[in-house]
């Protein structure tokens, strides 16, 4: 299928993906056991894993070409579900949707503006997932005793 004021088909693309993942980790006595204070046990163990069903569509679609201070004007598209479950006692799971629409103008051979917007999501890892609290001395990157404004 084509436009027509276009010379290039519409492209589509969809499909489904399932994956699964799982991690664990595991420390030696001195590792995971605190030490004086408390706070240089660096290993925890933990072990945990989550599975992800998605399916995605994807389009563009060439809507003119080769007219006057219009070599090409093109739309595209694209749509992605994922429903992640994460496998622990309570049997989680959530759904997060992701998109992109944009296109390309070439007014002239060599000379392309292309826009796009994007939503985008970050789901957490196995390790952010499963990782136990543990004791340790927070963000070091700030001096906590130099308060706003320190004099020495």
């Amino acid at each position: 299928m084509t436009s027509p004021f276009a010379s290039d088909p519409i492209a589509f693309a969809a499909g489904a993906s399932y994956r699964k993942y799982k991690a664990s980790q595991d420390g030696n006595e001195a590792k995971t056991t605190p030490g004086e204070v408390g706070l240089d046990a660096s290993i925890m163990p933990f072990s945990g894993g989550y599975h992800v069903v998605e399916g995605f569509g994807e389009i563009i679609a060439p809507l003119a070409s080769d007219r006057p201070f219009l070599e090409s004007l093109t739309f595209e598209a694209g749509l992605r579900y994922s429903r992640y479950s994460i496998d622990s006692e309570e049997g989680r799971s959530f759904g997060t949707t992701t998109y992109k629409m944009g296109g390309n103008w070439e007014p002239v051979m060599g000379l392309k503006l292309r826009g796009m917007y994007q939503h985008a999501v970050r789901a957490p890892n196995i390790y952010e997932l499963f990782q136990p609290a543990s004791a340790g001395f927070g963000n070091l990157q700030t001096d906590p005793c130099a308060g706003a404004a320190p004099l020495n």
